[in-house]
């Protein structure tokens, strides 16, 4: 006898309508779990990677921020960005485990059953995620206060550059001006006729 449709409910199929977990998506069994603990601490630990590489990168922003190399932050920035959008992709991921991810009720109940231990592993990932984010966040903000005091710094310099070049065209404009209305004097003279 041929197997069920792919259109027919298949009460063994944990994704079918029919199945238990499909109504109760908090009724994991323990392979599951193990499952969703160790995906868990996957993504927790590619994001802790990922965010002490850019925490790294940061830093060195700093650096060239507070030395005005703006080629400098622009390449960092640059180097900064596949590892902004690898965390991006990771808090995707992660979603599920929190309110608003594609299976909320399901990643909830795995952290809800995370071990003590592993909850402790976890709690502990967490934190350090927030250290390194409030961290590179607060470099962050202070690297943008310096480029723009280096930005409006340049601009008053040129300003001023400009507004000397304009007083010395005109002090040079005078003296032109003045010789101009003189005929000019031959210092030499061939006298001979």
């Amino acid at each position: 006898m041929p197997g069920p449709s792919p259109q027919s409910p298949n009460p063994a199929n944990p994704h079918s309508s029919n199945h238990p977990r499909a109504q109760r998506p908090d009724l994991i069994n323990a392979t599951e779990q193990d499952r969703g603990v160790a995906r868990l601490l996957r993504l927790l630990d590619a994001q802790l990677d990922a965010l002490f590489q850019l925490d790294s990168l940061s830093v060195m922003q700093s650096a060239a921020a507070s030395q005005g190399d703006v080629e400098r932050v622009l390449a960092l920035l640059a180097e900064r960005q596949p590892l902004v959008d690898t965390l991006a992709t990771l808090s995707s991921d992660l979603s599920v485990f929190v309110d608003g991810g594609t299976a909320p009720a399901h990643g909830q109940a795995i952290i809800a059953s995370v071990p003590p231990l592993q909850r402790a592993h976890v709690e502990s990932r967490l934190k350090q995620i927030n250290a390194y984010l409030d961290a590179i966040s607060q470099r962050d903000f202070a690297d943008r206060a310096a480029l723009i005091d280096s930005r409006n710094t340049a601009a008053r310099e040129l300003a001023s550059l400009a507004q000397h070049r304009g007083a010395t065209a005109a002090y040079a404009g005078d003296a032109l001006g003045a010789r101009a209305a003189t005929p000019p004097s031959p210092m030499f003279q061939d006298q001979r006729a």
